[in-house]
């Protein structure tokens, strides 16, 4: 009965070209962004998230639908510029300290307050999405396993927006 216990090892972070794109990048992340799910006590909005993802992924073979999968790709590359234009300006370059925390912090909250209505319902779950990303980004910070931010951002995406879509379906 042990064996059911064991969790899965995954193979280690890569640091090649292109690994960013990888599925295995994308478990790595997606490991560190149910580690940070974890450590905040598990939002409910994440747990429908995460489990409608799985089924779907599960069903499909795909991560989303067309229409949200387009959205989450230009999402991503929002994020992702913000997020590295404000971490690599002269003045924060090399440095993650609370000051930047909270900078970043108010600039996610930002472009998730920038979602279409579909994809940023009434009360404070939004908020907690992009407080998700930041701390699963910083958590990956500190464990010195920035690589995985993008793939970090889309995993944190993808809960989202299947956490969205579960609000039409009630």
């Amino acid at each position: 009965m042990k064996w059911f216990k064991k969790k899965p090892v995954l193979p280690p972070i890569g640091t090649y070209p292109g690994y960013e794109t990888s599925d295995l990048a994308f478990l790595n992340a997606q490991e560190n962004v149910h580690f940070t799910i974890k450590r905040l006590n598990s939002p409910k909005w994440a747990l429908i998230g995460i489990k409608n993802f799985m089924k779907y992924l599960e069903e499909t073979k795909q991560k989303l639908p067309d229409k949200e999968f387009t959205f989450s790709i230009n999402q991503k590359i929002i994020i992702w510029e913000s997020f590295r234009t404000f971490i690599m300006k002269p003045e924060n370059y090399g440095e993650w300290d609370p000051e930047i925390y909270e900078k970043v912090y108010k600039n996610l909250v930002s472009i998730f307050s920038q979602m279409p209505k579909e994809y940023r319902p009434n009360g404070p779950e939004w908020i907690e999405a992009a407080g998700l990303l930041l701390d699963s980004l910083n958590d990956a910070l500190m464990m010195d396993r920035q690589i995985l931010a993008q793939p970090i951002i889309e995993n944190v995406l993808i809960i989202w927006l299947h956490y969205c879509l579960s609000l039409e379906n009630r």
